[in-house]
């Protein structure tokens, strides 16, 4: 298959508006940005609205609960769209794959935009590891059309929750030589799917000092405009009990839990409140400290905030 064939969307907006290259993370694809009950996460196991859920109504029955997604919810994409900005987005053919299959994607899709749009300004944004290759994509390039990158939760200094994650690798890679291959049931291709995100080159490539940061040492563009989130709440699944007392819902936050339990200094900083959202520390997610923000949502809540999206676009039209 050729660049070419891409699921590119491109939406062109107001022509006085900037047009914009969104870049989503590991194991997502282009739903991230519009619909989050089409997008999928952890190697598809799961919606991703499962990491978007609030307190569950008082009528929703059970004593346990996830809670329920806030169905109001606007992505940055549809958020954009309304605004009249011009849009392309994609869905990563191989969004477990190594960072240079996407970086090839990346310069296809700046490039369509830079043929669509010769006389607009283009900036770039990224959420988690979308925000990193957009970087890289940047300091490879030197692409001087692209005024300005924004990253949402992006691990610019990698995540310490990669090498544990990484360190089952090898299970994945026996788990994929003997499960039949072909379509299986339901049960098989969930597991198939998670054994590849565990074995995955992308996820290796997280881990602070991996070669991908080794070679990752070039400047911006001169005179790039910069602005980057992080998130301060790790909670990214919710659980809730029901009080026999008064029938409402109790939220058990497990990674407070557990960081009373762990010593401090084993305990991972993407796993406390206020130093990590669940998946990136604070400090990893800092692309320029004088244009950073910190949100007290969890890794992808951020990108979902209506907050950060009024500062995305004030940023875009200034």
């Amino acid at each position: 298959m050729t660049l070419k064939s891409l699921d590119l969307t491109l939406e062109h907006g107001d022509p006085a508006k900037p047009g914009i290259i969104l870049v989503h993370g590991l194991g997502m694809n282009r739903f991230f940005w519009t619909d989050p009950g089409q997008c999928r996460a952890l190697g598809g196991q799961g919606r991703m609205t499962l990491f978007l859920t609030g307190s569950p109504t008082p009528e929703k029955k059970g004593l346990f609960s996830i809670g329920s997604p806030d169905p109001d919810l606007t992505g940055l994409g549809t958020r954009l769209a309304d605004e009249g900005f011009g849009l392309v987005s994609w869905s990563q053919r191989d969004a477990l794959g190594p960072a240079a299959r996407v970086l090839e994607e990346i310069d296809y899709a700046v490039i369509r935009a830079m043929e669509t749009w010769p006389e607009r300004p283009l900036y770039m944004i990224g959420h988690s590891r979308g925000g990193l290759l957009a970087c890289r994509y940047l300091h490879e390039s030197g692409n001087r059309r692209i005024a300005g990158l924004v990253t949402i939760c992006s691990p610019h200094r990698g995540t310490r929750l990669a090498g544990p994650v990484s360190f089952f690798a090898p299970l994945g890679r026996g788990l994929r030589r003997i499960l039949p291959k072909g379509k299986g049931g339901a049960a098989v291709e969930a597991i198939k799917r998670f054994a590849l995100f565990l074995s995955s080159p992308a996820l290796a490539e997280l881990k602070p000092g991996s070669a991908f940061f080794r070679e990752s040492g070039k400047a911006l563009p001169a005179g790039l405009r910069l602005l980057s989130f992080d998130g301060t709440d790790p909670a990214l699944v919710r659980l809730y009990s029901r009080l026999s007392s008064c029938g409402c819902w109790q939220e058990t936050v497990l990674t407070d839990c557990a960081a009373r339990i762990v010593p401090g200094n084993r305990f991972p900083p993407e796993l406390r409140t206020g130093y990590g959202d669940g998946l990136v520390s604070v400090d990893s997610a800092v692309l320029s400290p004088e244009s950073h923000v910190s949100v007290a949502r969890n890794h992808v809540g951020v990108a979902f905030d209506r907050g950060v999206h009024d500062r995305i676009v004030a940023f875009l039209l200034s």
